[in-house]
């Protein structure tokens, strides 16, 4: 029988011990590399997830974009249409044709009246004379004989234009503007629709009578 020195047995323990301590640094490491791994793919993830979040952010700030300047263009078209306002054009320089003194179906007498420096429109209302409400004056300052109308200008500054048409019935007026800044003003309103009865601004032309009879 051998005898084992009680040194020799401590060495073997000590051995043993390491041994068990480099299995467990080994087993720390394999678990931290595994943790870490796991970590770096969930970052690499998280960024995924970002940049699509931004890309799609960004694509949707682009399409707003686009959609905002559609309707910018939109509107701009939508103004320029407003904005293009056509001038009626004045040709013919001959003198008014229709002067004279007419009536309407109301009562409203219509004076057209040519001097030798001025021509004239007046209205009066029709019923029983007032003279607090005298009859309203205007100076014919433009005359368009081609196209059948008149420009004339009121006592308080603004401007009327009269639009005419002579049928078979005799003749009709429509007053196409009253009111306006100036004559260019006049000349741009709407151009009435003869023979309709909503084509004088949403009304019926006004029929005339001449009161001496004939036109």
């Amino acid at each position: 029988m051998f005898k084992i020195d009680s040194r020799w047995c401590v060495a073997l323990a000590m051995l043993g011990c390491g041994f068990a301590a480099c299995d467990d640094n080994n087993s720390k490491h394999s678990t931290e590399a595994v943790d870490g791994g796991q970590t770096d793919a969930h970052l690499a993830s998280d960024a995924s997830s970002s940049d699509d979040a931004g890309n799609t952010g960004d694509a949707r700030s682009t399409d707003d974009a686009g959609s905002d300047d559609a309707d910018v263009v939109a509107d701009a078209s939508s103004d320029a249409r407003v904005d293009a306002v056509t001038t009626l054009a004045c040709t013919g320089g001959a003198p008014l044709a229709i002067t004279g003194t007419y009536v309407e179906a109301n009562g409203t007498q219509h004076w057209l009246k040519r001097t030798a420096t001025s021509v004239t429109y007046s209205r009066l209302a029709g019923g029983t004379p007032n003279n607090a409400a005298p009859p309203s004056l205007w100076s014919i300052v433009q005359v368009c004989s081609d196209q059948k109308v008149f420009v004339a200008k009121s006592e308080t500054g603004t401007f009327s234009r009269v639009d005419w048409v002579v049928d078979s019935t005799g003749l009709s007026i429509c007053v196409a503007v009253d009111g306006a800044e100036n004559a260019l003003a006049a000349l741009s309103a709407p151009v009435p629709t003869p023979g309709s009865v909503t084509g004088c601004k949403g009304a019926a032309w006004i029929a005339l009578a001449k009161k001496d009879g004939g036109l």
